[in-house]
């Protein structure tokens, strides 16, 4: 799918999810710009080669991000992993000239880097806003393995995808795949069912689809949960067609099966109860926060209670933010979504649970998210940096050393030339970037 494709279908499913006569309601995700209990998690697939003769660095002359400071001094590394010491013997040095070092960022929640065709341009992108790590939680696999030899690697952006998730029968996305499929130039004019996602209805249903999704090799499974509150009243309604997920009874079963395979679980919600179906079901990750639209629903809906955030950080659940999609609400009720969207990041994070950036726009990076959440002023600039990197790459890639600093940690990092702890827009001045001990080109 082009750009424009993309961003005209999820300004598409703006209107698909208007409100119904009786039951007011809005489910839209479009974008706004351009361009576990843990199972095991997704394998690592870029560790740095080891070599006949490591490469040794030295990076002087730096400040280093520390998670709360930046501190001063020089850091080494040998075949892509930092160490604690300067080896007897440097192959290369690099002086950074005074720059603020970060780990790389991370784009917890997006679609776009799922088609061949785009892949460079969006790797291009996502390198030049210094995000080296990205979660794909739908996507077509079949299309994803065409891409695959330009992911993965040193010298680009680290990903991984759910490929089809799972739905219930009529369930959401399947309204906004039904536009794809129409387009002239789609690979799968009779639908995506089968591809982007599964329909299950029944413990009978997920015995049936599961040894197809098993086939193309997930790094993690994808439920849509929609309205739990009143999914009795739509599930039968063909008014409903992608405006209902998932039975909540079943999200336990899927759970289960998962875990059982090793795979993560991450879930689609829209709102306070879909949030508990997901976290008492052992979700292990939610990927949105309640609330990005109203409709003409009431608040409180979307609002999170002190117990909800005492269970998801006791879970050590993670809920990846994508506040920014609120500014495709149709309701000019965007101060009060900010405002709910303020009180929830600040209820969940105070509880200890766990966030991470993510946008889900087609047409951005996670850098626009990031800037929402700056704008919003929900955290300080140096909670939101530590959120970014560090916690946005363990929720991608969980167990793997990145997003610090430190000996024994990958090599990847940022050098800004300004300090974004006093000016968070100083994450846009990017000087450096280093992946895996590797120094990458200028963008």
């Amino acid at each position: 799918m082009d750009g424009a494709a993309r961003t005209f279908c999820w300004l598409l499913c703006a209107l698909l999810f208007a409100p119904r006569a009786g039951d007011p309601m809005r489910f839209a995700r479009a974008e706004d710009g351009t361009l576990a209990t843990a199972p095991t998690a997704p394998t690592a697939p870029t560790a740095p080669p080891a070599r006949a003769t490591p490469v040794a660095w030295a990076f002087r002359n730096a400040r280093w991000f520390d998670g709360l400071h930046f501190v001063a001094g020089d850091r080494f590394a040998v075949d892509g992993y930092f160490v604690a010491t300067e080896p007897a013997h440097l192959d290369r040095t690099l002086d950074l000239n005074g720059a603020y070092v970060v780990p790389p960022f991370g784009e917890a929640h997006n679609h776009n880097l799922d088609n061949p065709a785009d892949a460079d341009r969006t790797i291009a992108a996502y390198l030049h806003d210094g995000i080296f790590y990205m979660k794909n939680p739908t996507d077509v696999a079949e299309q994803v393995a065409l891409l695959r030899d330009k992911i993965n690697r040193r010298d680009s952006v680290d990903a991984v995808y759910a490929h089809a998730g799972i739905t219930a029968t009529d369930g959401h996305p399947a309204r906004i795949f039904d536009f794809v499929a129409r387009r002239a130039d789609s690979p799968y004019p009779g639908g995506y069912k089968d591809h982007a996602y599964v329909c299950v209805d029944s413990e009978q249903d997920l015995a049936r689809v599961w040894p197809r999704l098993m086939r193309d090799h997930p790094d993690f499974i994808k439920i849509f949960l929609v309205y739990t509150e009143s999914f009795a009243k739509r599930r039968d309604d063909p008014g409903y067609r992608g405006a209902k997920g998932l039975d909540p009874a079943l999200v336990p079963v899927v759970v289960a099966r998962a875990h059982q395979a090793g795979l993560r679980v991450t879930a689609h919600i829209e709102t306070a109860a879909d949030f508990r179906v997901a976290v008492q079901g052992g979700v292990d990750e939610l990927a949105h926060l309640p609330g990005y639209t109203l409709g003409m629903y009431g608040l409180e809906r979307f609002q999170l209670t002190a117990e909800d955030a005492r269970l998801a950080a006791s879970r050590g659940v993670t809920v990846v933010t994508t506040t920014g999609i609120a500014q495709n609400d149709p309701g000019n009720r965007l101060q009060l979504i900010r405002e709910n969207q303020v009180a929830n990041l600040r209820l969940l994070h105070d509880a200890g649970v766990h966030l991470a950036v993510g946008s889900d726009d087609y047409v951005h990076t996670a850098l626009a998210e990031a800037r929402n959440l700056a704008d919003l002023h929900a955290f300080d600039n140096v909670t939101l940096l530590r959120i970014w990197t560090e916690d946005t790459a363990q929720a991608i890639f969980p167990g793997r050393r990145i997003g610090r600093l430190e000996p024994g940690y990958e090599a990847s990092f940022l050098a800004l030339a300004a300090d974004p702890i006093e000016n968070f827009e100083a994450v846009t001045q990017i000087r450096v970037r280093v992946k895996q001990g590797l120094l990458l080109p200028p963008f």
